[in-house]
């Protein structure tokens, strides 16, 4: 399963985020940049990522770059490989505008990442015969309702990861939204408007991918801080809006029972944290739409202070109380936690 996270950095953005890509610096992390963007172009554009792509290397970073035919003219080179060569970049993604001839020359030569999304996978899976160092890289789509869609995506990444290509996506950010239409830059549709950590979860667990890119540059220091601790602990956090009494269950750390239903996840230590030793009064008992927190009341006798977010909607029980939710863009979460798992309350 993929550790690390992956980020994109433009040169028109790189003055304003590289004092923090060295903070969010982890082995084996690479940055996407593309070659080929017009709107950068100017008559400094060849000087400028020469120098940004020398502080990302000396940052520790590899570096994976579009680059399209037109590439060569904007760098007055005449040769890929001695482009690369030149600004250190580890990786050549090779964009629209080369054959399959040329993509297998060029794969001769230097590690070359072909595209994911609108190659042909049988002939993904041609070239990595000829052998040579080779990646699959999906699109991001920065235009909404144009994103992949889920089976078009699982289908592509389970054929490429059978041949043994790694794949990489993207991810939408939540930070610096690039423009012009700010409306992130998945490579999943469904990952449009959703958080970029229960994105970077939805990827990771569901898709086989090798590497997870934010398309959007960086993310909110929040978000990273959630996607690190479930790398790095394998503890699922869970952002929920606390009613005002129950703010005491944030950052408390519970055990998914593992003979949880589908429709509710139920919290192995809850009783302890809920009831505090004191009863569990009838308060706020209402119908619970998915991603509600529950805690059961004194009505629901043995079972009072008993802990459980729900996986789908149910109906009003007054023997329930309804204490908090999970923010929409958080939902997806629920699909990959699972009974033994490990989850920690954030109150946002």
């Amino acid at each position: 399963m993929c550790k690390t996270l992956g980020w994109s950095v433009f040169k028109s953005q790189f003055d304003s985020v590289k004092d923090t890509l060295p903070l969010l610096y982890t082995k084996g992390a690479m940055i996407f940049t593309s070659l080929h963007i017009a709107e950068e172009f100017d008559e400094d554009y060849s000087k400028q990522l020469y120098r940004m792509c020398c502080e990302l290397k000396d940052m520790g970073y590899r570096i994976i770059a579009d680059v399209s035919p037109r590439t060569l003219h904007v760098f007055n080179e005449t040769d890929i490989v001695a482009l690369v060569k030149k600004l250190g970049i580890s990786i050549v993604r090779a964009d629209y505008g080369f054959s399959l001839q040329e993509l297998a020359e060029l794969l001769k030569k230097v590690p070359l990442c072909v595209n994911a999304s609108t190659l042909k996978t049988e002939d993904i899976i041609a070239l990595k015969k000829n052998g040579g160092e080779l990646y699959a890289m999906h699109n991001y789509y920065p235009r909404p309702e144009t994103g992949l869609d889920k089976k078009t995506f699982k289908r592509i990444n389970t054929r490429l990861r059978k041949h043994n290509i790694n794949v990489f996506s993207f991810i939408p950010g939540d930070n610096l939204l690039r423009g012009p239409l700010y409306e992130g830059l998945p490579t999943l549709e469904k990952h449009r408007k959703i958080s970029p950590y229960a994105a970077y979860i939805d990827t990771v667990k569901k898709y086989t991918v090798s590497h997870v890119f934010v398309g959007d540059g960086i993310i909110s220091r929040k978000e990273y801080e959630y996607i690190r601790k479930f790398v790095t602990e394998d503890i699922y956090t869970v952002p929920v809006v606390l009613k005002k009494e129950y703010t005491y269950l944030h950052d408390k750390i519970f055990t998914i029972r593992p003979d949880s239903p589908r429709a509710l996840l139920r919290f192995q230590e809850s009783r302890e944290y809920a009831t505090r030793g004191k009863t569990v009064p009838v308060e706020g008992t209402e119908k619970r739409p998915k991603g509600t927190l529950t805690v059961d009341n004194e009505k629901y006798m043995r079972y009072s202070g008993e802990i459980q977010i729900t996986r789908k909607n149910l109906p009003h029980d007054n023997r329930v109380n309804s204490i908090g939710y999970i923010p929409e863009k958080y939902l997806l979460l629920l699909k990959h936690i699972k009974g033994g798992d490990t989850i920690q309350i954030h109150n946002e």
